[in-house]
């Protein structure tokens, strides 16, 4: 993935935070963009893309955040992009960050990152993404099964469309 200007720009800024504080800045950047009307879980954009759009839904800013937290230097294992229901019963997506420091939820819903022992109760998890692997919860947070993320389509085809850029 070549990383755009305005991204490779907050990245630079992050240089030296910590996850919290890289999260949120991360999050700031990211929740800027327009909110797209009538979004489709079709397309998971790359952040390249969304940044091209100048808009995006819940599951482009979630993939921003991602990517942004792994070119910090945050390993791919200790992020997820964890698909969820929100309390109306409405599709999110989420992303998930853990370090030594605690375990943080960026939500485009949101300001800044929470700890997700702070806002766990928000959401219905239904399956997360990371790599190669994905994870299906429960309701409770529980994991039911453990696949692997080529499963996905739109996971595969973003990856795809990461590697031509």
């Amino acid at each position: 993935m070549k990383t755009p200007l305005p991204m490779q720009q907050l990245i630079d800024a992050l240089s030296g935070e910590d996850l919290f504080h890289a999260a949120c800045d991360s999050m700031a950047f990211w929740n800027a963009f327009q909110w797209e009307e009538s979004p489709g879980w079709e397309t998971w954009h790359t952040p390249a893309e969304t940044i091209a759009r100048d808009q995006g839904v819940c599951h482009d800013f979630a993939i921003g955040n991602y990517y942004t937290l792994i070119a910090h230097g945050i390993p791919e294992s200790r992020l997820e992009l964890i698909a969820v229901k929100l309390a109306d019963g409405a599709d999110h997506m989420i992303c998930a960050a853990s370090d030594t420091t605690g375990e943080y939820i960026l939500d485009s819903l949101k300001q800044e990152a929470q700890l997700i022992d702070d806002c766990r109760d928000e959401y219905v998890p239904l399956y997360g993404i990371s790599g190669s692997k994905m994870t299906v919860y429960d309701s409770e947070w529980g994991v039911l099964a453990m696949r692997p993320s080529s499963q996905s389509s739109q996971w595969v085809d973003l990856q795809a469309r990461l590697a031509k850029e």
